[in-house]
């Protein structure tokens, strides 16, 4: 009976093992400075940048032990918006349990061929979310936008929509950095640094530059996307999946 007694508290009501809530938390920042809605950050020429909108799709999140999945998300599509006031995006899941070792995180930016061809959808891919190109019939990736100061004096806004299947990306990282909530919720912590997202790093295949003549900057498709794609991946410290 004692035995009976403790099987049945830790299955739970249902005969089975409660989920795991795993926390996946995204700080922002820019050159290692929190990065907040219409705060001011200087990038390496001496420009001031005032971001206003921040925005993504992060795809096909799941955990790997080794070469072995672990764990695959249900949900394949994540919208995630920075808000007022907020340093920090987040996403939750549920898994079985969390792997004993130290997980390899593996997901994409944007959206699959065939969902970005697909037409509009619903849940995170509703074009009420703003990242729909109606003119083009497929996704916005990666969406920011604000406004530049030059120290010469020249002002203008920035808008940069990535997107195009030539613009997915697959990554992959290491979570290092997790640690137990209590006692059925993860967090780990993965950071972005938008910085790098302008180039701030070695052999950066596109640095961003602005203009002293108050133009204002729009990348929207073209043949720049794909070098700030590239640069949106390393913003989370990692290389492309192999």
């Amino acid at each position: 009976m004692i035995l009976f007694a403790l099987l049945a508290s830790v299955l739970g009501s249902h005969g089975s093992v409660p989920p795991t809530l795993f926390t996946l938390a995204l700080p922002l920042y820019f050159d290692q400075q929190p990065l907040v809605l219409h705060q001011t950050y200087t990038d390496r020429q001496g420009v001031e940048l005032r971001f206003t909108r921040m925005q993504f799709y992060l795809s096909q999140p799941s955990l790997w032990v080794g070469n072995t999945l672990f764990w695959q998300a249900p949900e394949a599509f994540h919208f995630l918006r920075l808000e007022e006031g907020q340093n920090t995006l987040s996403c939750s899941f549920e898994l079985p349990k969390w792997p004993a070792a130290s997980p390899e995180f593996r997901f994409a930016i944007g959206v699959d061929s065939l969902h970005n061809h697909g037409g509009s959808q619903t849940g995170a891919l509703d074009p009420l979310n703003g990242m729909f190109w109606t003119w083009t019939q497929g996704y916005i990736f990666v969406r920011i936008e604000g406004y530049y100061a030059h120290p010469k004096g020249a002002k203008g806004g920035f808008v940069y929509h990535i997107g195009g299947d030539e613009c997915y990306r697959r990554g992959r990282i290491g979570l290092e950095n997790w640690e137990w909530i209590h006692k059925r919720h993860v967090k780990a912590t993965l950071a972005i640094d938008l910085a790098r997202f302008f180039g701030h790093y070695a052999e950066a295949p596109l640095v961003l530059a602005f203009p002293a003549d108050n133009q204002a900057i729009s990348v929207m498709g073209g043949t720049k996307a794909p070098l700030l794609a590239d640069n949106f991946l390393r913003a989370f410290e990692t290389g492309p999946a192999r």
